[in-house]
């Protein structure tokens, strides 16, 4: 991931993979999520949205049974960035509602006004 946040996606992507290859034989699955969530980031900066969008859907998924809703609202909110990047306002929208609604059950206020503020850039 840090070589994604310093722009290096080629890096980062081979890196993950090969965290992902080795976290899926440990049976490590919120490092398994954690990872699908890394590699939806670089796919999504790297314009690979439908990638993005399926390595974002898996982390969810896998942060859900983990029953890490934290994580699981932060991937969604990503997973509606990507949405929105490729022109899906409908499932931008369904995302972010569903990352607000979780934050704002844990009590996250800070981050669940930022998924709000997020919201307001759609049309209803």
């Amino acid at each position: 991931m840090c070589s994604a946040l310093l722009g290096d996606y080629d890096e980062a992507l081979a890196y993950c993979q090969q965290a992902l290859d080795l976290l899926r034989d440990l049976g490590d699955r919120f490092g398994q999520a954690a990872t699908l969530d890394s590699l939806g980031y670089i796919h999504h900066h790297l314009g690979h949205h439908q990638r993005a969008i399926d390595h974002y859907q898996q982390a969810r998924r896998l942060f859900s049974d983990l029953g890490d809703r934290y994580n699981e609202a932060g991937t969604l909110s990503s997973l509606g960035d990507t949405h929105h990047a490729g022109g899906d306002t409908d499932a931008a929208r369904a995302c972010w509602q569903q990352a607000r609604a979780i934050l704002a059950d844990l009590g996250h206020h800070p981050d669940a006004d930022a998924v709000r503020d997020k919201l307001s850039q759609i049309p209803s």
